[in-house]
């Protein structure tokens, strides 16, 4: 399960970043739940995804024509804050070819993500699946660069 949201600052052909301070809490220890950002949205069939997890993993994904591609398979890393209600600092550089991920300003590193031509927009993701948690966000940054 998946939601997101648009930004704001919806309609961009251009390079950009990305960043937002975001927190899972969870109802009960154990539990465990993903933040992210949308990126390159077109519409509900084509979008791309970084996400972590409570548990100090992330990875990135892309759904093209409604099927789903995975371009970084989910990763530990120990710059990610991990429990109930740790706040990660998660931040997107989209550039021409690429995109960059950053964590709590460490890179992850950068993945063969090209711009769309086409006007784009970006968001925020929370997924919790069946547990009872939810994903909370502060100071979402959209920059031209």
């Amino acid at each position: 399960i998946i939601a997101y949201s648009a930004a704001p600052l919806s309609d961009i052909n251009y390079s950009y970043s990305v960043q937002v301070d975001a927190t899972v809490q969870f109802a009960a220890p154990g539990i465990s739940g993903n933040v992210g950002i949308v990126f390159n949205l077109l519409d509900n069939q084509n979008y791309c995804v970084a996400e972590l997890t409570s548990k100090g993993y992330y990875r990135v994904w892309e759904k093209v024509d409604g099927s789903i591609t995975t371009i970084q398979a989910l990763t530990l890393n120990s710059a990610i804050q991990t429990g109930n209600s740790a706040k990660n600092t998660i931040k997107i550089i989209q550039g021409a070819g690429a995109v960059e991920l950053i964590i709590n300003g460490t890179s992850m590193g950068s993945f063969d993500i090209p711009l769309p031509g086409d006007i784009v927009k970006v968001g925020i993701s929370a997924s919790t699946g069946q547990n009872p948690a939810e994903g909370l966000f502060n100071n979402f940054i959209v920059v031209k660069i």
